[in-house]
């Protein structure tokens, strides 16, 4: 078994080179490592750090911007990524991705892999 480093630098080259990489060995890589949550908690804004990838085509969605929650019971019902820019990426954006938490297949110490069709979860603004 890899030691600690040489695992996030097996997860990083796969992150890296995202035209080889498929939701398979995206998942198989990143359950090799042990020890990615190194507590059972975690504070928003540590989520909010996290680059959120979608596994069924290997894309970046971006960075978690919010969550919602349950007022009664306090947990997390979806995190929200923002979609992508109006025009190229530029002059702000008119949509957001709205993730269920049963979509999230991992979270990970830098990213969170999630398992969504795009069209179904992207909200107009």
């Amino acid at each position: 078994m890899p030691d600690e480093a040489e695992q996030e630098c097996i997860v990083f080259f796969l992150l890296r080179d995202r035209r080889e990489l498929n939701s398979k060995t995206l998942i198989a890589a990143y359950n090799n490592i042990s020890d990615i949550c190194r507590s059972d908690t975690m504070r928003i804004c540590e989520l909010r750090e996290k680059e959120v990838i979608n596994t069924c085509d290997c894309k970046v969605l971006g960075c978690v911007v919010d969550i919602d929650f349950d007022l009664c019971s306090g947990q997390i019902e979806a995190i929200i990524v923002p979609g992508p820019g109006k025009v190229c990426g530029i002059f702000g954006v008119d949509s957001e991705y709205i993730i269920p938490f049963a979509c999230i297949r991992k979270i990970g110490p830098d990213i969170i892999l999630v398992e969504i069709q795009k069209e179904k979860f992207l909200k107009k603004i």
